[in-house]
Protein backbone atom coordinates (compact mmCIF):
# COMPACT_ATOMS: atom_id res chain seq x y z
CA UNK A 1 0.00 0.00 0.00
CA UNK A 2 1.15 3.42 -1.10
CA UNK A 3 0.58 6.73 1.03
CA UNK A 4 1.50 10.22 -0.56
CA UNK A 5 1.58 13.01 1.61
CA UNK A 6 3.25 16.09 -0.03
CA UNK A 7 4.91 18.55 2.25
CA UNK A 8 4.79 21.92 1.25
CA UNK A 9 5.93 25.63 2.77
CA UNK A 10 4.22 28.86 3.56
CA UNK A 11 6.77 31.76 3.27
CA UNK A 12 6.50 34.21 5.38
CA UNK A 13 8.61 37.28 5.49
CA UNK A 14 9.42 39.85 7.99
CA UNK A 15 9.32 43.17 7.21
CA UNK A 16 12.04 44.87 8.68
CA UNK A 17 14.57 42.32 8.12
CA UNK A 18 15.38 39.64 5.33
CA UNK A 19 14.71 36.23 7.28
CA UNK A 20 12.22 34.20 5.61
CA UNK A 21 10.50 31.55 7.90
CA UNK A 22 9.30 28.48 6.45
CA UNK A 23 6.56 27.18 8.19
CA UNK A 24 5.61 23.31 7.20
CA UNK A 25 2.19 22.52 6.20
CA UNK A 26 0.89 18.67 5.49
CA UNK A 27 -1.43 18.54 2.73
CA UNK A 28 -3.73 15.23 2.52
CA UNK A 29 -3.38 14.02 -1.02
CA UNK A 30 -7.07 11.00 -1.82
CA UNK A 31 -5.41 7.75 -3.48
CA UNK A 32 -6.40 7.61 -7.52
CA UNK A 33 -9.45 4.74 -8.06
CA UNK A 34 -6.18 3.29 -9.94
CA UNK A 35 -4.94 2.83 -6.74
CA UNK A 36 -7.90 1.19 -5.55
CA UNK A 37 -9.27 -1.21 -8.82
CA UNK A 38 -5.41 -2.94 -8.52
CA UNK A 39 -6.12 -4.13 -4.99
CA UNK A 40 -6.18 -7.85 -5.20
CA UNK A 41 -10.09 -9.00 -3.90
CA UNK A 42 -8.30 -11.12 -1.12
CA UNK A 43 -6.70 -8.37 0.46
CA UNK A 44 -9.69 -5.93 0.36
CA UNK A 45 -10.39 -5.61 3.92
CA UNK A 46 -6.84 -4.69 4.99
CA UNK A 47 -7.11 -1.19 3.05
CA UNK A 48 -7.48 1.55 5.16
CA UNK A 49 -9.39 5.01 4.19
CA UNK A 50 -8.92 8.36 5.34
CA UNK A 51 -11.13 10.26 3.64
CA UNK A 52 -14.85 9.98 2.38
CA UNK A 53 -13.65 9.94 -1.14
CA UNK A 54 -11.40 6.79 -0.54
CA UNK A 55 -14.63 5.17 1.40
CA UNK A 56 -16.41 5.21 -1.86
CA UNK A 57 -14.12 4.02 -4.12
CA UNK A 58 -13.13 1.25 -1.56
CA UNK A 59 -16.86 0.85 -1.48
CA UNK A 60 -16.92 0.58 -5.12
CA UNK A 61 -13.93 -2.02 -5.14
CA UNK A 62 -15.97 -4.14 -2.57
CA UNK A 63 -18.59 -3.89 -4.80
CA UNK A 64 -16.57 -5.58 -8.14
CA UNK A 65 -15.44 -7.98 -6.13
CA UNK A 66 -18.83 -9.49 -5.01
CA UNK A 67 -20.11 -9.27 -8.48
CA UNK A 68 -17.23 -11.42 -9.38
CA UNK A 69 -17.98 -14.20 -6.85
CA UNK A 70 -21.30 -13.84 -7.65
CA UNK A 71 -21.10 -16.27 -10.57
CA UNK A 72 -20.21 -19.28 -7.62
CA UNK A 73 -23.15 -18.01 -5.80
CA UNK A 74 -25.94 -20.70 -5.60
CA UNK A 75 -29.05 -19.72 -7.13
CA UNK A 76 -32.87 -20.50 -6.56
CA UNK A 77 -33.92 -22.89 -9.18
CA UNK A 78 -37.34 -21.65 -10.87
CA UNK A 79 -39.83 -23.88 -11.68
Amino acid sequence: MTICIIFYSTVVVAQQSDTVKLTPQIREVDRSEAFFSSIPCDDIHSVKVYSKKEQQLLRKRQKQCVSQLDAFLPKPVNR
